[in-house]
């Protein structure tokens, strides 16, 4: 692990960036009309700042979009942190925070990693990698416990993306994970975009290979930043779109993640 401060690879943003992509971080004003007496309103920003102290760097924010007046500057948000201790050659390891004030979500906190040479950040599935904190009753020291454990988490899950860099995957496996993440993406929809193998067309020469890691760094990529050529059902050429909204760039980040687990199990038990 690098564990020396590079501007070049934490780019640490200031409140006052934070607020300024995400105004939501910020509110000062209360939760959102409806919510319960008993719920314990914590502006985001002030979580932020007891992270910081504790240590984790902000280097990313994202603010859902909304017209309801009734949940503007309550609606869903994302921060992600990382730490000097967490970042490798080629990656970093995130802490990834998700609330809101609209009564939509909790103080939920997932394990995430961050490629460098793509820009492409993940969110782990795993059940340990994730804690929730209601805003009921809302309890500043066990909020940080988690940020901690996650840490720790973050440091397996090194070990588990170099276990996936020596796992080899044949071909027809690489079309059913590919046809997973397809069916998870599009459902049963009888039109798509594209057709299952497009999304193991790697983007640059490094992530040709037949492992695991690079497998599912392709199809992740694919999926969430979009940009693959497709034809309309009525002919027309087109791009697929990225993935912007915040729930649904998680949810299919989990599903991949879990994806990608499954084949690994699979694989050892072979």
């Amino acid at each position: 692990m690098i564990t020396r401060f590079d501007s070049k690879l934490i780019k640490e943003l200031t409140n006052e960036q934070l607020i300024q992509n995400a105004r939501s971080i910020a509110n000062t004003v209360g939760p959102a009309e409806g919510a319960s007496e008993k719920y314990s309103f914590i502006p985001t920003l002030n979580v932020v700042n007891l992270l910081r102290d504790d240590g984790w760097m902000p280097v990313k924010v994202q603010e859902a979009r909304t017209r309801l007046p009734n949940t503007m500057g309550f609606q869903l948000h994302m921060v992600s942190f990382t730490k000097p201790s967490l970042i490798e050659s080629d990656k970093r390891f995130n802490l990834v925070l998700y609330n809101s004030h609209d009564r939509g979500s909790a103080f939920q906190l997932r394990g995430g990693i961050y490629r460098l040479v793509c820009s492409n950040g993940m969110v782990i599935g795993k059940d340990y990698m994730s804690f929730s904190h209601r805003h009921l009753n809302f309890e500043m020291e066990k909020f940080l416990e988690s940020s901690r454990i996650l840490s720790q988490g973050l440091l397996k899950i090194a070990d588990k993306v170099e276990d996936w860099t020596k796992i080899k995957l044949e071909k027809p496996e690489q079309l059913d994970f590919a046809y997973a993440a397809h069916n998870m993406i599009y459902g049963e929809r009888e039109e798509y975009p594209v057709l299952h193998p497009t999304l193991l067309t790697p983007r640059r020469a490094e992530d040709s290979g037949n492992d695991l890691w690079s497998v599912y760094n392709v199809i992740q990529e694919n999926v969430t930043k979009g940009g693959l050529n497709a034809m309309r059902s009525n002919g027309r050429r087109m791009k697929t779109k990225p993935i912007r909204d915040i729930i649904r760039d998680k949810e299919i980040n989990e599903g991949l993640w879990n994806m990608a687990e499954t084949m690994e199990e699979w694989k050892t038990a072979a």
